[in-house]
């Protein structure tokens, strides 16, 4: 049986190759989960200044009085199709 050389933190211990992949498969997704803690915080930052210019765009666009104008015809034309007029 074959002997393998496994880092434990800043200790080399020896064991099988088995132990060796079961090591270094536990320490691979604790160090993605590290690096991935920032990143979904930085993915909600982009999100929430995204969303908040897209509110700040439509508000600037809907409250344009020939926009206005054109949303009021719209929903007159619509009720007047429903209703027959």
């Amino acid at each position: 049986m074959s002997t393998v050389h496994i880092t434990k933190g800043s200790e080399l211990v020896k064991g099988s190759p088995a132990e060796a992949v079961a090591s270094t498969e536990m320490a691979v997704p604790r160090r993605r989960r590290r690096h991935q803690r920032g990143m979904t915080t930085a993915e909600y930052a982009v999100g929430t200044v995204a969303a908040v210019s897209f509110a700040g765009v439509l508000i600037k666009i809907l409250t344009d009085p020939t926009v206005s104008k054109l949303i009021l015809d719209i929903i007159l034309w619509i009720l007047k199709k429903i209703a027959g007029f």
